[in-house]
């Protein structure tokens, strides 16, 4: 950030403005794919990478319809909001990673869960923007540092990642994979016989692991441990299942 914002000498003949701009030109062409449902922040960020001279080869405001169009676009450097309201961005993050195992991504998010941290360390990215804390300037940083092969993530990112890494209290922690799955459906209302249906269980055992997942979440009733999954951030299982296009087999 330093490097690109710092005052010129006065033999440079360069703003600090163009100075960025000169070395984000020095290297190899930048390829931009955008995925963000917002179309105002779209929009902006979109002129703002014609601005720096990259070249935006897709623009998408749908996870569900992005698998394709990355696909055909071929980017090496993805814009994503990892917030999208219409699939689990994470399945999606999944897929790009085993399509295009050499492109960049930047995640823009203004929101960071115990859920993200989780799943992004499954998951290869290679920046964090948080949107409402850094602003613009944040962006250009990050797609500098990102396209010379290091990483950037955010002031945000980095403390929180650094505090759940030291909780020994964190839902991944407390409950088993299974039973992370059952909190995930009682997060968005489901009843023990739909639970039970989904993971091929019977109703006893569904019934057995909502007790188990509300005392170890200390949890004292249903609503309250909808509320800890909404703060969570868990993503609508529906949403996850309705990802079905492997991208890996995509030529």
């Amino acid at each position: 950030m330093g490097r690109i914002h710092r005052t010129p000498s006065p033999n440079s003949g360069f703003s600090p403005l163009a100075q960025a701009h000169k070395k984000l030109t020095s290297v190899a062409p930048v390829r931009v794919a955008i995925i963000e449902n917002s179309r105002y922040v779209a929009e902006l960020v979109h002129r703002l990478c014609l601005d720096w001279k990259l070249v935006v080869v897709m623009v998408s405001h749908s996870g569900p319809r992005s698998p394709e169009d990355i696909v055909k676009a071929r980017p090496n450097l993805i814009l994503i909001n990892l917030n999208l309201p219409d699939c689990d961005t994470m399945v999606l993050v999944q897929k790009i990673n085993a399509a295009l195992p050499d492109a960049r991504i930047i995640a823009l998010c203004s929101e960071l869960t115990e859920y993200h941290l989780y799943r992004l360390a499954q998951l290869t990215i290679h920046g964090w923007v948080d949107t409402k804390a850094d602003g613009i300037p944040r962006i250009r940083s990050a797609i500098d540092r990102v396209r010379q092969g290091a990483t950037r993530f955010s002031a945000s990112y980095r403390k929180k990642s650094q505090q759940l890494k030291a909780s020994q209290v964190t839902y991944y922690r407390l409950l088993t994979t299974r039973e992370q799955e059952v909190l995930t459906w009682i997060t968005h209302s489901y009843s023990d016989a739909e639970i039970a249906v989904h993971q091929g269980i019977s109703l006893a055992t569904a019934q057995t692991r909502r007790r188990d997942v509300l005392r170890k979440t200390k949890s004292h009733s249903t609503p309250q441990l909808i509320r800890y999954g909404l703060k969570l951030g868990l993503i609508e299982p529906t949403l996850i299942a309705t990802q079905s296009i492997d991208l890996a087999s995509r030529p």
